[in-house]
């Protein structure tokens, strides 16, 4: 496996602990075992020309860690307009008050211009806060919805798609769980939560935050999805964007 040099500066500038890689691979163990030692220091990986099946992604899935979903097919047909398929989020579906761990997404098709995926570091727009503020977010609860979102495929009155979750994760190296989904900070006004709320989405997705990516034949993207939220921008021209994808549950120790 050898590393690629990087072809946006943005890569490294906007998304910490982030990868672009290159490698030869014989079947998926190879793969997950890069995933793995990758992942176990990153938040962000982009393997080029991996060009994977769904078995492939599936089998790379459960090779990093436990409660791998099934592949999950979403088509998007083209003009769509400039808007995009989604705002800024996380992916749902929780489990024991938990979202899951780890996104693993393959590209299919992808259209000629435009329609590129787009994340933001939860990592970095902590750090770009002042310490008064950051004491003042320690503690803070927010309830979630994930009706609306996409990944979410559990029914409409299962209580998965709703919860409580804390505002700032990991101690060691802290970020905000943040997304349009978030939708009341538990124990303030709805007036103050929404100030809150809107201001640190503000913060966290101010352009030069964000890292944009192209989409290139065959690539395999792998991203922990807590400390980065997402979303996909709409393209003006003919064509689909095909993105199969799974979940991991729990990542496994070292990955």
């Amino acid at each position: 496996m050898s590393a690629l040099p990087n072809r946006s500066n943005e890569l490294c500038a906007s998304i910490p602990y982030s990868a672009e890689i290159r490698m030869d691979w014989h079947d998926a163990a190879d793969l997950a075992l890069a995933l793995r030692r990758l992942m176990a220091s990153h938040d962000l990986v982009v393997i080029r020309a991996a060009a994977i099946d769904d078995a492939q992604l599936t089998d790379i899935g459960r090779q990093l860690g436990s409660g791998c979903s099934e592949v999950k097919r979403f088509v998007v047909e083209g003009p769509t307009g400039s808007i995009g398929q989604s705002r800024w989020h996380h992916v749902g579906n929780l489990v024991d008050g938990k979202p899951c761990d780890l996104t693993l997404m393959s590209v299919r098709e992808f259209p000629s211009q435009d329609g590129e995926f787009e994340l933001v570091s939860n990592r970095r727009s902590w750090r770009a806060l002042e310490p008064a503020v950051q004491e003042r977010l320690r503690g803070l609860n927010v309830e979630h919805d994930f009706t609306s979102v996409r990944h979410t495929t559990a029914r409409a009155d299962d209580p998965s798609r709703k919860g409580m979750l804390q505002l700032v994760w990991d101690a060691a190296d802290p970020h905000v769980v943040l997304g349009f989904h978030a939708a009341q900070v538990i124990g303030m006004t709805t007036a103050s939560s929404k100030a809150l709320l809107e201001a640190l989405m503000t913060a966290a997705t101010l352009p030069q935050h964000v890292y944009r990516h192209a989409w290139q034949a065959g690539d395999l993207i792998a991203w922990r999805n807590l400390p980065l939220m997402h979303r996909s921008r709409g393209f003006n021209v003919p064509g689909r964007r095909v993105i199969h994808e799974v979940q991991v549950r729990d990542i496994a120790p070292g990955a």
